[in-house]
């Protein structure tokens, strides 16, 4: 089977959030329009809606008169959940809004070509062909020796020039050396988790038992079968050659380990994955969340103040939700999440740590999206970090999205050098998020200007998987 192409797994990665993002809105709830009679998918027997159909294949059965969405409804998630008693049916999600998620069962099982379902179909039905993902398919081995070890190299650390071996290579920041292309895992790692959040998401929604059974079959590949596993540990990420010293940044690498949880939790109610599966993916995050806490590259990246803090907690605290582990979740976000926001972000919005970098206006959007998804993980469990603010006026989220807002509209007083046009649009999904928490419609109109002019698609995709 051929892997997923790159743009595809983008596209993938938006389209989990589609269904997956801590949001205000809702599922689309559109008019039912006429079509021809589908065949039904194979069925997991979920209950609640009878037997769900397959949408038509618009590009086979309806090339010319694919129905139209008429119009969208967006309902809030007490809302939703209130109206569907089947929202009960769902696990606890890490980034799921219930009544999103029902929403757009609900479509599917009435025929409802939304947006939304027509796009997660396909790319569902696109990731059923990728081939599986592994640490073992990499040629170099880490210092270690064992394949299983996860490895990836530093990003900006090159040879040195005076040295005849190179070593020990020196840091270029901003400068990306291929060579960390040469070594797969990261993009291997990065690839599995939108595409198994996919499938699982369209298991859910679809009712479809291919789409678990692959999704089952790519995590048991990744995290369990003892000839492709990989080590609950990153050890050997961010390599830096000829260095000998303990750093932690390897550690951003997994940063995307609560969006595949969220999906995982959503397998839970497939036959294609069982409790033993499941008890294994735990026992599995069990060892790594012990690492991440207690190894020195841990301890190394928990003590940095930049935007590797802020993805160290959201990633922490997302594997602390999902095993249930609710006291070490309270502390890191009540406690450190609110002192990380404080450490970073001064009483002007701006991150000065993200703007002594060689590409300063790239790093300051890693560091908002960072915060947004762990300020979204806070609201999930009643801390708000969205609207958190130190005494001394620092720490204030919103004035950091407020510090960098003239240079996401392209105005001559943007305070940051070197704008990046595509990272501006990187950051649409984040600004989506902080205008629905602060109810600012001007904020979701420049989103939804900088998602591309997806219009009401667009203001959905929230929060992807951060390429970096």
């Amino acid at each position: 089977m051929a892997r997923i192409d790159l743009p595809l797994a983008r596209l993938v990665g938006m389209l989990v959030l589609t269904l997956s993002a801590l949001s205000p809105t809702a599922g689309c709830r559109t008019a039912r329009t006429s079509a021809p009679e589908p065949a039904a998918p194979p069925s997991t027997g979920l209950g609640g809606s009878g037997a769900l159909q397959e949408p038509v294949n618009e590009e086979e059965a309806q090339p010319e008169t694919a129905p139209e969405p008429e119009g969208e409804e967006h309902v809030g998630i007490l809302e939703g959940a209130e109206e569907s008693a089947e929202v009960s049916l769902l696990p606890a999600l890490l980034f799921a809004d219930p009544a999103s998620l029902m929403a757009a069962r609900e479509n599917a099982a009435l025929d409802r070509y939304t947006p939304t379902n027509q796009l997660l179909r396909r790319a569902a039905d696109q990731a059923l062909a990728s081939e599986s993902f592994s640490v073992m398919k990499k040629s170099q081995l880490p210092p270690s020796g064992d394949i299983h070890d996860y490895l990836s190299l530093g990003r900006y650390w090159w040879p040195d020039p005076e040295k005849s071996d190179g070593l020990p290579y020196i840091w270029r920041d901003g400068e990306i050396n291929p060579e960390i292309y040469e070594v797969p895992d990261k993009q291997n790692l990065q690839e599995m988790i939108p595409v198994v959040s996919t499938l699982a998401h369209a298991f859910f929604v679809f009712d479809d038992a291919r789409y678990a059974e692959r999704a089952a079959a790519l995590l048991r590949t990744f995290f369990l079968d003892p000839a492709t596993r990989m080590n609950p540990n990153l050890n050997y990420g961010q390599v830096h050659r000829g260095h000998t010293k303990i750093k932690g940044g390897g550690i951003v690498d997994t940063r995307d380990f609560p969006l595949l949880l969220s999906g995982a939790k959503l397998l839970e109610m497939s036959q294609a994955w069982s409790a033993t599966d499941a008890a294994g993916l735990r026992a599995w995050f069990e060892q790594f969340l012990e690492w991440l806490q207690q190894s020195p590259q841990g301890q190394a990246e928990a003590a940095t103040k930049n935007n590797h803090k802020t993805f160290y907690l959201a990633q922490v605290a997302g594997i602390a939700a999902f095993l249930e582990k609710n006291d070490l979740l309270e502390r890191l976000l009540r406690e450190e999440g609110t002192q990380a926001l404080a450490d970073q972000i001064e009483e002007d919005g701006s991150m000065p740590r993200e703007l002594d970098r060689t590409k300063p206006f790239s790093y300051t959007v890693f560091g908002l999206w960072g915060f947004s998804r762990l300020a979204d993980l806070g609201l999930r469990h009643g801390i708000d970090l969205w609207n958190a603010e130190g005494e001394d006026g620092k720490g204030s989220l919103r004035r950091a999205f407020a510090f960098a807002l003239p240079c996401l509209e392209g105005r001559s007083d943007c305070p940051i050098e070197k704008v990046d046009r595509n990272r501006a649009k990187d950051l649409s999904f984040a600004l989506k998020r902080a205008a629905l928490v602060y109810e600012d419609p001007t904020w979701s109109a420049l989103a939804a200007k900088l998602a591309g002019g997806e219009s009401e698609l667009q203001h959905q995709l929230i929060d992807p998987p951060m390429t970096h």
